[in-house]
Protein backbone atom coordinates (compact mmCIF):
# COMPACT_ATOMS: atom_id res chain seq x y z
CA UNK A 1 0.00 0.00 0.00
CA UNK A 2 1.38 3.22 -1.02
CA UNK A 3 -0.15 5.86 0.99
CA UNK A 4 1.37 4.23 4.04
CA UNK A 5 3.49 7.03 5.90
CA UNK A 6 6.47 7.03 7.13
CA UNK A 7 6.88 5.57 10.60
CA UNK A 8 7.89 8.91 12.62
CA UNK A 9 5.60 11.35 10.75
CA UNK A 10 2.30 8.83 11.66
CA UNK A 11 2.90 8.48 14.37
CA UNK A 12 3.31 11.94 15.19
CA UNK A 13 -0.04 13.23 13.38
CA UNK A 14 -1.62 9.72 15.46
CA UNK A 15 -0.72 11.93 18.57
CA UNK A 16 -1.73 15.31 17.02
CA UNK A 17 1.54 16.81 17.02
CA UNK A 18 1.89 19.83 14.87
CA UNK A 19 2.52 19.38 10.63
CA UNK A 20 4.55 22.49 9.34
CA UNK A 21 4.23 22.67 5.61
CA UNK A 22 6.64 21.72 3.42
CA UNK A 23 6.17 24.90 1.82
CA UNK A 24 7.08 26.83 4.49
CA UNK A 25 9.40 29.59 3.53
CA UNK A 26 9.59 28.16 -0.08
CA UNK A 27 9.17 31.32 -2.19
CA UNK A 28 6.90 31.09 -5.00
CA UNK A 29 8.58 33.63 -6.87
CA UNK A 30 11.00 36.56 -7.07
CA UNK A 31 10.97 39.91 -6.17
CA UNK A 32 11.52 40.95 -10.40
CA UNK A 33 11.63 44.54 -10.14
CA UNK A 34 13.65 45.04 -7.00
CA UNK A 35 14.22 48.52 -5.11
CA UNK A 36 16.75 51.31 -5.74
CA UNK A 37 17.52 53.48 -2.42
CA UNK A 38 18.55 56.76 -3.32
CA UNK A 39 22.11 57.87 -1.59
CA UNK A 40 22.48 54.01 -0.80
CA UNK A 41 25.62 52.33 -1.86
CA UNK A 42 24.77 48.74 -0.44
CA UNK A 43 22.43 45.85 -1.13
CA UNK A 44 20.80 44.06 0.75
CA UNK A 45 20.79 39.84 0.31
CA UNK A 46 18.49 37.68 2.50
CA UNK A 47 17.00 34.29 2.11
CA UNK A 48 15.54 31.72 4.24
CA UNK A 49 17.32 27.96 5.25
CA UNK A 50 16.98 24.88 7.73
CA UNK A 51 20.24 26.66 9.68
CA UNK A 52 23.33 27.30 9.41
CA UNK A 53 24.98 30.72 7.97
CA UNK A 54 25.13 32.44 4.54
CA UNK A 55 28.77 33.55 3.54
CA UNK A 56 29.22 35.97 0.97
CA UNK A 57 32.48 35.75 -1.42
CA UNK A 58 34.28 38.88 -3.38
CA UNK A 59 34.34 37.12 -6.76
CA UNK A 60 37.51 38.82 -8.41
CA UNK A 61 39.56 38.16 -5.46
CA UNK A 62 37.65 34.72 -4.02
CA UNK A 63 38.13 35.89 -0.12
CA UNK A 64 35.31 36.14 2.07
CA UNK A 65 33.51 39.60 3.02
CA UNK A 66 30.48 38.56 4.95
CA UNK A 67 29.06 36.02 7.10
CA UNK A 68 25.91 35.97 8.82
CA UNK A 69 24.07 33.35 11.07
CA UNK A 70 20.68 32.60 10.37
CA UNK A 71 18.66 32.80 13.17
CA UNK A 72 14.89 32.45 14.20
CA UNK A 73 12.79 29.73 16.13
CA UNK A 74 9.73 27.97 16.36
CA UNK A 75 9.09 27.66 12.23
CA UNK A 76 11.70 24.99 11.64
CA UNK A 77 13.45 27.67 9.40
CA UNK A 78 15.97 30.17 9.60
CA UNK A 79 16.19 34.10 8.00
CA UNK A 80 19.37 35.78 6.87
CA UNK A 81 20.07 38.98 5.99
CA UNK A 82 23.11 40.95 4.82
CA UNK A 83 24.39 44.02 3.40
CA UNK A 84 26.94 44.16 0.33
CA UNK A 85 28.75 46.72 -1.68
CA UNK A 86 27.22 47.12 -4.89
CA UNK A 87 29.00 47.06 -8.40
CA UNK A 88 31.00 43.69 -7.18
CA UNK A 89 30.27 40.16 -8.16
CA UNK A 90 29.83 37.72 -5.36
CA UNK A 91 29.62 33.93 -4.73
CA UNK A 92 27.61 32.68 -1.80
CA UNK A 93 27.42 29.57 0.61
CA UNK A 94 25.57 28.50 2.96
CA UNK A 95 27.43 26.99 5.79
CA UNK A 96 25.55 24.03 7.87
CA UNK A 97 27.20 23.42 10.97
CA UNK A 98 29.37 26.21 10.97
CA UNK A 99 31.77 26.41 13.35
CA UNK A 100 31.55 22.89 14.48
CA UNK A 101 33.87 19.71 13.34
CA UNK A 102 31.18 18.94 10.83
CA UNK A 103 30.87 21.96 8.97
CA UNK A 104 29.27 21.60 5.56
CA UNK A 105 30.05 24.09 3.08
CA UNK A 106 27.09 24.37 0.20
CA UNK A 107 27.59 26.81 -3.23
CA UNK A 108 24.17 28.69 -4.15
CA UNK A 109 23.17 28.37 -7.84
CA UNK A 110 20.83 29.76 -10.26
CA UNK A 111 20.76 27.81 -13.15
CA UNK A 112 24.79 27.26 -14.08
CA UNK A 113 25.73 30.03 -12.35
CA UNK A 114 27.44 30.37 -9.02
CA UNK A 115 28.73 34.28 -9.40
CA UNK A 116 26.56 37.47 -9.25
CA UNK A 117 27.01 40.60 -10.44
CA UNK A 118 25.13 43.03 -7.99
CA UNK A 119 25.14 46.70 -9.42
CA UNK A 120 22.15 48.37 -7.32
CA UNK A 121 20.78 49.43 -4.13
CA UNK A 122 18.15 47.03 -4.28
CA UNK A 123 16.52 44.34 -1.83
CA UNK A 124 17.47 40.51 -3.15
CA UNK A 125 15.53 37.64 -1.08
CA UNK A 126 16.41 34.07 -2.62
CA UNK A 127 13.57 32.57 -0.64
CA UNK A 128 13.83 28.95 0.70
CA UNK A 129 17.74 27.60 -0.04
CA UNK A 130 17.22 23.56 -0.32
CA UNK A 131 20.44 21.64 0.02
CA UNK A 132 18.67 18.58 -0.51
CA UNK A 133 20.84 17.60 -3.78
CA UNK A 134 23.90 18.55 -2.69
CA UNK A 135 24.09 21.75 -3.79
CA UNK A 136 22.23 25.00 -2.34
CA UNK A 137 18.91 25.60 -4.87
CA UNK A 138 17.31 28.78 -4.14
CA UNK A 139 13.46 29.15 -4.55
CA UNK A 140 13.63 32.17 -5.99
CA UNK A 141 15.78 33.40 -9.44
CA UNK A 142 17.61 36.31 -8.24
CA UNK A 143 18.64 37.19 -11.99
CA UNK A 144 15.22 38.17 -12.22
CA UNK A 145 15.90 41.42 -10.02
CA UNK A 146 17.29 44.60 -11.89
CA UNK A 147 20.95 45.51 -11.33
CA UNK A 148 21.43 41.16 -10.71
CA UNK A 149 23.51 39.38 -13.88
CA UNK A 150 24.33 34.87 -13.13
CA UNK A 151 28.11 36.29 -13.99
CA UNK A 152 28.47 32.13 -14.99
CA UNK A 153 29.99 29.08 -13.21
CA UNK A 154 33.38 29.84 -10.72
CA UNK A 155 34.43 26.75 -9.41
CA UNK A 156 37.48 28.36 -7.12
CA UNK A 157 37.12 28.22 -3.71
CA UNK A 158 38.24 30.48 -1.39
CA UNK A 159 40.19 29.50 1.49
CA UNK A 160 38.03 30.07 4.43
CA UNK A 161 36.07 27.34 3.00
CA UNK A 162 38.28 24.85 1.25
CA UNK A 163 37.88 22.81 4.79
CA UNK A 164 34.26 22.31 4.19
CA UNK A 165 33.71 21.59 0.74
CA UNK A 166 33.59 17.99 -0.62
CA UNK A 167 35.72 16.96 -3.71
CA UNK A 168 35.85 13.95 -5.83
CA UNK A 169 39.38 12.81 -4.77
CA UNK A 170 37.28 12.16 -1.67
CA UNK A 171 35.67 9.55 -3.21
CA UNK A 172 38.83 7.37 -4.03
CA UNK A 173 40.51 3.93 -2.39
CA UNK A 174 38.77 0.90 -1.26
CA UNK A 175 35.16 0.60 0.16
CA UNK A 176 33.50 -2.00 2.10
CA UNK A 177 30.20 -2.37 0.95
CA UNK A 178 27.13 -3.26 2.98
CA UNK A 179 23.20 -3.37 1.41
CA UNK A 180 20.41 -4.03 3.56
CA UNK A 181 17.68 -4.93 1.31
CA UNK A 182 13.40 -5.22 2.13
CA UNK A 183 10.34 -6.17 -0.18
CA UNK A 184 10.07 -8.49 -2.60
CA UNK A 185 13.29 -9.94 -2.74
CA UNK A 186 14.83 -9.44 1.05
CA UNK A 187 18.66 -10.03 1.11
CA UNK A 188 21.70 -8.99 2.63
CA UNK A 189 24.81 -8.17 0.08
CA UNK A 190 28.68 -7.38 0.56
CA UNK A 191 31.40 -6.55 -1.57
CA UNK A 192 34.19 -4.35 -2.00
CA UNK A 193 34.48 -1.60 -4.52
CA UNK A 194 37.59 0.64 -5.59
CA UNK A 195 36.82 3.87 -6.81
CA UNK A 196 39.58 6.37 -8.49
CA UNK A 197 39.90 10.22 -8.12
CA UNK A 198 36.78 10.68 -10.71
CA UNK A 199 34.39 8.23 -8.99
CA UNK A 200 35.05 5.26 -11.06
CA UNK A 201 35.00 1.85 -9.86
CA UNK A 202 35.15 -1.04 -11.98
CA UNK A 203 33.03 -4.24 -11.58
CA UNK A 204 33.73 -6.32 -8.71
CA UNK A 205 32.14 -9.75 -7.27
CA UNK A 206 29.89 -10.02 -4.17
CA UNK A 207 28.31 -12.14 -2.19
CA UNK A 208 24.49 -12.24 -0.99
CA UNK A 209 22.52 -13.92 1.46
CA UNK A 210 21.01 -16.02 -2.04
CA UNK A 211 24.19 -16.47 -3.68
CA UNK A 212 27.02 -14.86 -5.32
CA UNK A 213 26.95 -11.88 -7.64
CA UNK A 214 28.51 -8.85 -9.47
CA UNK A 215 28.66 -5.28 -8.44
CA UNK A 216 28.34 -3.61 -11.92
CA UNK A 217 30.45 -0.88 -12.70
CA UNK A 218 29.77 2.45 -12.13
CA UNK A 219 30.99 6.21 -11.83
CA UNK A 220 29.57 8.01 -8.40
CA UNK A 221 29.88 11.87 -7.86
CA UNK A 222 29.68 13.77 -5.14
CA UNK A 223 28.47 17.52 -4.51
CA UNK A 224 30.36 19.51 -2.20
CA UNK A 225 27.84 19.42 0.49
CA UNK A 226 28.78 15.57 0.35
CA UNK A 227 26.04 14.04 -1.65
CA UNK A 228 27.14 10.94 -3.35
CA UNK A 229 25.20 9.60 -6.06
CA UNK A 230 25.25 7.27 -8.39
CA UNK A 231 23.57 7.11 -11.96
CA UNK A 232 23.90 3.43 -12.89
CA UNK A 233 25.19 -0.22 -10.63
CA UNK A 234 23.70 -0.38 -7.29
CA UNK A 235 20.44 1.61 -8.62
CA UNK A 236 19.86 4.51 -10.10
CA UNK A 237 18.34 6.66 -7.92
CA UNK A 238 20.64 5.82 -4.96
CA UNK A 239 21.79 9.07 -2.77
CA UNK A 240 24.11 9.11 0.17
CA UNK A 241 25.52 11.37 2.23
CA UNK A 242 29.19 10.73 3.30
CA UNK A 243 30.72 11.58 7.18
CA UNK A 244 32.36 14.32 7.35
CA UNK A 245 35.82 12.16 8.10
CA UNK A 246 35.41 11.39 4.50
CA UNK A 247 35.87 6.76 5.18
CA UNK A 248 32.20 6.30 5.51
CA UNK A 249 28.94 6.63 3.41
CA UNK A 250 25.26 5.89 4.20
CA UNK A 251 22.23 6.19 1.59
CA UNK A 252 19.27 4.49 0.14
CA UNK A 253 18.36 2.67 -3.30
CA UNK A 254 15.99 0.88 -4.92
CA UNK A 255 17.77 -2.27 -6.70
CA UNK A 256 14.83 -3.31 -8.45
CA UNK A 257 11.08 -2.55 -8.59
CA UNK A 258 9.28 -3.70 -5.59
CA UNK A 259 13.07 -3.56 -3.68
CA UNK A 260 14.56 -0.89 -1.05
CA UNK A 261 18.51 -0.75 0.40
CA UNK A 262 20.39 0.60 2.80
CA UNK A 263 23.71 1.24 1.74
CA UNK A 264 26.34 1.22 3.78
CA UNK A 265 29.86 2.29 2.51
CA UNK A 266 33.16 2.09 4.98
CA UNK A 267 36.72 2.86 3.67
CA UNK A 268 38.79 1.41 6.94
CA UNK A 269 41.24 2.44 9.13
CA UNK A 270 44.38 0.78 9.48
CA UNK A 271 45.95 -1.69 11.95
CA UNK A 272 42.89 -3.03 13.27
CA UNK A 273 43.77 -5.47 16.61
CA UNK A 274 41.38 -7.34 19.16
CA UNK A 275 41.70 -4.27 21.35
CA UNK A 276 39.17 -2.67 19.03
CA UNK A 277 36.65 -5.14 19.92
CA UNK A 278 37.36 -4.80 23.57
CA UNK A 279 34.59 -2.61 26.16
CA UNK A 280 30.86 -1.86 25.92
CA UNK A 281 28.53 -1.40 23.01
CA UNK A 282 25.39 -0.43 21.59
CA UNK A 283 23.50 -2.59 19.16
CA UNK A 284 20.39 -1.94 16.86
CA UNK A 285 19.49 -4.81 13.97
CA UNK A 286 16.86 -4.87 11.49
CA UNK A 287 15.77 -8.20 9.77
CA UNK A 288 13.51 -8.42 6.46
CA UNK A 289 11.90 -11.86 4.75
CA UNK A 290 9.85 -14.45 6.34
CA UNK A 291 9.96 -12.52 9.65
CA UNK A 292 10.69 -9.02 10.06
CA UNK A 293 11.64 -7.54 13.20
CA UNK A 294 13.76 -5.52 15.07
CA UNK A 295 15.98 -5.94 18.13
CA UNK A 296 18.41 -3.53 20.20
CA UNK A 297 20.54 -4.29 23.60
CA UNK A 298 23.68 -3.54 25.12
CA UNK A 299 26.75 -5.96 24.30
CA UNK A 300 30.04 -6.78 25.95
CA UNK A 301 32.97 -7.97 24.23
CA UNK A 302 36.17 -8.96 27.28
CA UNK A 303 39.43 -9.38 26.29
CA UNK A 304 38.75 -12.92 24.73
CA UNK A 305 36.11 -11.45 22.04
CA UNK A 306 33.42 -13.50 23.86
CA UNK A 307 29.98 -11.58 23.10
CA UNK A 308 27.67 -10.90 26.06
CA UNK A 309 23.69 -9.42 25.35
CA UNK A 310 22.39 -7.18 28.20
CA UNK A 311 18.85 -5.51 28.07
CA UNK A 312 17.95 -7.44 24.88
CA UNK A 313 15.09 -6.05 23.36
CA UNK A 314 12.84 -6.85 20.37
CA UNK A 315 9.57 -6.44 18.04
CA UNK A 316 9.05 -9.94 19.37
CA UNK A 317 6.60 -8.09 22.24
CA UNK A 318 4.01 -6.45 19.47
CA UNK A 319 3.97 -10.22 17.77
CA UNK A 320 7.10 -10.69 15.60
CA UNK A 321 9.57 -13.40 15.62
CA UNK A 322 12.57 -12.10 17.55
CA UNK A 323 15.96 -12.28 15.29
CA UNK A 324 18.84 -14.89 16.44
CA UNK A 325 20.39 -13.89 19.54
CA UNK A 326 24.11 -12.27 19.41
CA UNK A 327 26.83 -15.00 20.62
CA UNK A 328 30.12 -16.54 20.83
CA UNK A 329 33.28 -14.91 20.07
CA UNK A 330 34.38 -12.06 17.66
CA UNK A 331 37.31 -11.61 15.71
CA UNK A 332 38.73 -9.02 14.07
CA UNK A 333 41.42 -8.81 11.13
CA UNK A 334 44.22 -6.28 10.78
CA UNK A 335 41.75 -4.66 7.78
CA UNK A 336 38.83 -4.39 10.35
CA UNK A 337 36.70 -6.97 8.92
CA UNK A 338 34.81 -8.46 11.90
CA UNK A 339 33.55 -12.61 12.58
CA UNK A 340 31.83 -13.98 14.78
CA UNK A 341 32.85 -18.10 15.24
CA UNK A 342 29.49 -19.11 16.56
CA UNK A 343 27.62 -17.30 13.62
CA UNK A 344 28.94 -18.47 10.28
CA UNK A 345 27.77 -16.09 7.83
CA UNK A 346 28.16 -12.87 10.33
CA UNK A 347 30.29 -10.53 8.37
CA UNK A 348 31.32 -7.32 10.40
CA UNK A 349 33.21 -3.66 9.06
CA UNK A 350 34.63 -1.23 11.83
CA UNK A 351 34.64 1.90 10.92
CA UNK A 352 38.05 3.89 10.99
CA UNK A 353 37.46 6.08 14.07
CA UNK A 354 36.21 2.35 15.81
CA UNK A 355 33.36 3.63 17.49
CA UNK A 356 31.44 2.03 14.91
CA UNK A 357 30.55 -2.11 13.42
CA UNK A 358 28.12 -2.49 10.62
CA UNK A 359 27.48 -6.16 9.63
CA UNK A 360 25.16 -8.11 8.18
CA UNK A 361 24.03 -11.42 8.72
CA UNK A 362 21.44 -14.75 8.12
CA UNK A 363 18.87 -16.09 10.97
CA UNK A 364 17.92 -19.41 11.42
CA UNK A 365 14.76 -19.12 9.62
CA UNK A 366 16.86 -17.43 6.32
CA UNK A 367 15.72 -13.46 7.72
CA UNK A 368 18.88 -11.37 6.32
CA UNK A 369 19.58 -9.04 9.06
CA UNK A 370 21.97 -5.63 9.27
CA UNK A 371 22.92 -4.96 12.89
CA UNK A 372 24.92 -1.37 13.53
CA UNK A 373 27.17 -1.81 17.29
CA UNK A 374 27.85 1.70 18.40
CA UNK A 375 30.59 1.80 21.41
CA UNK A 376 29.52 3.29 24.66
CA UNK A 377 32.13 4.95 26.61
CA UNK A 378 31.98 7.07 29.37
CA UNK A 379 31.19 10.26 27.23
CA UNK A 380 28.45 12.55 28.51
CA UNK A 381 26.22 13.91 26.66
CA UNK A 382 23.51 17.32 26.07
CA UNK A 383 20.74 18.16 24.00
CA UNK A 384 23.17 21.20 22.47
CA UNK A 385 24.39 17.95 20.61
CA UNK A 386 21.15 17.43 18.59
CA UNK A 387 21.63 20.81 17.12
CA UNK A 388 22.24 22.29 13.57
CA UNK A 389 21.70 19.70 10.79
CA UNK A 390 21.28 15.86 10.32
CA UNK A 391 21.01 13.85 7.05
CA UNK A 392 18.36 10.82 7.33
CA UNK A 393 18.53 7.70 5.50
CA UNK A 394 16.24 4.94 7.13
CA UNK A 395 15.10 1.46 5.67
CA UNK A 396 11.31 0.33 6.30
CA UNK A 397 10.89 -3.57 6.29
CA UNK A 398 6.93 -4.45 5.67
CA UNK A 399 5.13 -6.98 8.45
CA UNK A 400 2.28 -8.66 6.71
CA UNK A 401 0.99 -8.82 2.88
CA UNK A 402 -1.35 -5.51 3.48
CA UNK A 403 1.68 -3.35 4.00
CA UNK A 404 4.62 -2.16 1.94
CA UNK A 405 8.60 -1.79 2.63
CA UNK A 406 10.07 1.34 1.69
CA UNK A 407 13.13 3.44 2.14
CA UNK A 408 13.27 7.17 3.23
CA UNK A 409 15.25 10.93 3.44
CA UNK A 410 15.02 13.76 5.16
CA UNK A 411 16.72 16.07 7.32
CA UNK A 412 16.70 17.01 11.30
CA UNK A 413 17.57 20.62 11.72
CA UNK A 414 18.39 21.71 15.91
CA UNK A 415 14.38 22.91 16.55
CA UNK A 416 13.37 19.16 16.31
CA UNK A 417 11.75 19.49 12.60
CA UNK A 418 12.07 16.85 9.76
CA UNK A 419 12.75 18.39 6.93
CA UNK A 420 12.46 17.97 2.95
CA UNK A 421 11.28 14.20 4.08
CA UNK A 422 11.40 12.13 0.68
CA UNK A 423 10.25 8.11 0.62
CA UNK A 424 10.50 5.92 -2.23
CA UNK A 425 6.67 5.99 -3.16
CA UNK A 426 6.95 10.12 -2.64
CA UNK A 427 7.13 13.31 -0.71
CA UNK A 428 5.10 14.31 2.95
CA UNK A 429 4.92 17.00 4.54
CA UNK A 430 7.48 18.66 7.16
CA UNK A 431 6.87 17.58 10.89
CA UNK A 432 7.35 19.07 13.82
CA UNK A 433 8.83 16.45 16.41
CA UNK A 434 10.58 16.22 20.19
CA UNK A 435 13.63 14.41 20.17
CA UNK A 436 15.36 13.93 23.60
CA UNK A 437 18.82 12.77 24.32
CA UNK A 438 20.15 11.43 27.34
CA UNK A 439 23.32 11.98 29.02
CA UNK A 440 24.77 8.64 28.43
CA UNK A 441 23.50 9.04 24.43
CA UNK A 442 20.09 7.40 24.18
CA UNK A 443 18.17 9.38 21.67
CA UNK A 444 14.18 8.98 21.79
CA UNK A 445 11.59 10.80 20.10
CA UNK A 446 8.19 11.65 22.02
CA UNK A 447 4.77 9.06 21.29
CA UNK A 448 7.47 6.38 19.23
CA UNK A 449 8.99 3.89 20.43
CA UNK A 450 12.49 5.20 19.11
CA UNK A 451 15.50 4.05 20.40
CA UNK A 452 18.38 5.49 19.17
CA UNK A 453 22.15 6.10 20.11
CA UNK A 454 24.57 8.87 19.69
CA UNK A 455 28.51 7.53 18.99
CA UNK A 456 30.83 9.29 21.20
CA UNK A 457 32.00 11.52 18.40
CA UNK A 458 28.57 12.98 18.52
CA UNK A 459 28.28 12.98 14.67
CA UNK A 460 26.19 10.08 14.03
CA UNK A 461 23.08 8.30 15.69
CA UNK A 462 21.48 4.74 14.82
CA UNK A 463 18.14 3.77 16.30
CA UNK A 464 14.99 1.08 15.50
CA UNK A 465 11.21 2.31 15.81
CA UNK A 466 7.47 0.51 15.06
CA UNK A 467 6.16 2.92 12.76
CA UNK A 468 2.09 3.45 12.49
CA UNK A 469 1.46 0.32 9.97
CA UNK A 470 3.78 -1.79 12.55
CA UNK A 471 6.45 -2.16 9.98
CA UNK A 472 10.03 -2.63 11.74
CA UNK A 473 12.79 0.55 10.83
CA UNK A 474 16.50 1.38 11.63
CA UNK A 475 17.32 4.99 11.39
CA UNK A 476 20.73 6.77 10.56
CA UNK A 477 21.34 10.17 11.37
CA UNK A 478 24.84 11.39 9.93
CA UNK A 479 26.03 15.56 10.99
Amino acid sequence: MRGLYPSLVKLIIAAQVALALASCGKGGGSDTGGTTIPGMTTANVSGTVRNGAIVAVDASLNTEVRRQSASGFGSGLKTFSVSLPVGKSYKFYLIENAGTAEERAYPIYQGNANSFSISSTIVIDFGFIDTKTGSAIPAHDITENNGVVGAGADNTVPASLSGSLFTSSDLQGDWQVLQMVSGSNPRWVRGTITMDAEGNAPSSPNISSLGSGTTDAATYSISYGGVVTLPGGISNIFSGVMARDKRMIIGTSSPEGGNYALVVMVKSGTSYSATDLLGEWKYKQISAGTNPAWARGDAGIDANGTISITNAASSASIGSVAPDPLSGDFTIDTSGVVTATSIPDFYGVMSAARDLIFAVTTDTDSSPSLIIFTRDDSTVFSGNELGNIWRANWLSSARGASASSYWGRAFLNGDSYLQSILLSYGTIPDASIIVSLMSNGVVGIDNTDFSGIMTPGKNFIVGTMTDGSNNFTLYTFIK
